[in-house]
């Protein structure tokens, strides 16, 4: 994930997550985030080895854009908007720290 993606997604998963969430969201961005490096390495470096130093820019060059393609329909204004809502009519419970959703998304 590119740094400014990496920084639009993380902004909008805080701003839609009840404040007592924050640090469990960024926890389970950077765990997903973080641990996928070393498997693009490995992935990386296999293509390398196997055809060549342009091979892995060439796969990444198409992969992503086909990535992005294919999750452009589940992320739209409709999915964005629904989970703002809903963040904004859940609250969090004192004493465990868990969020309390008052409806849920569809």
């Amino acid at each position: 994930m590119s740094s400014p993606s990496a920084s639009t997604w993380s902004r909008w998963a805080i701003s839609s997550s009840p404040t007592g969430c924050w640090a469990g969201v960024i926890s389970a961005f950077r765990l997903f985030s973080y641990g996928a490096l070393p498997v693009g390495a490995l992935a990386g470096g296999v293509l390398a080895r196997s055809f060549g130093l342009p091979a892995p820019f060439l796969v990444a060059g198409v992969v992503i854009p086909v990535v992005t393609m294919l999750i452009l329909p589940f992320v739209n204004r409709r999915t964005v908007e629904d989970a703002l809502a809903v963040a904004e009519e859940s609250t969090v419970d004192p004493a465990t720290g868990l969020s309390t959703a008052r409806r849920t998304l569809t």
